[in-house]
């Protein structure tokens, strides 16, 4: 176990975490601190902002759907109504 695995387990241990399961996180968070992955704030607020951004951009194609369909079904009621 490496220095940092140990301090998390220690950290684990010492809020109650039982052996087996203090061990396993501990291994688990240093290897995915090798492989690069990152589980800061940041990261996951840019994540969320980019869904947001997808959602907004979806909305806005849909309203411009909803009123060129508004107008068209206008247009087709005004046509058949007033005809005469």
């Amino acid at each position: 176990m490496s220095l940092m695995e140990l301090e998390v387990y220690k950290a684990f241990r010492s809020v109650g975490v039982d052996h087996e399961v203090a061990e396993k996180a501990a291994v688990a968070l240093y290897d995915a601190h090798r492989s690069g992955k990152s589980f800061s704030r940041k990261s996951r607020s840019s994540d969320i902002n980019r869904v947001f951004v997808e959602i907004r951009k979806t909305w806005v194609l849909n309203i411009w759907l909803l009123g060129v369909m508004t107008g068209l079904s206008i247009a087709i009621l005004m046509d058949l109504f007033l005809r005469r």
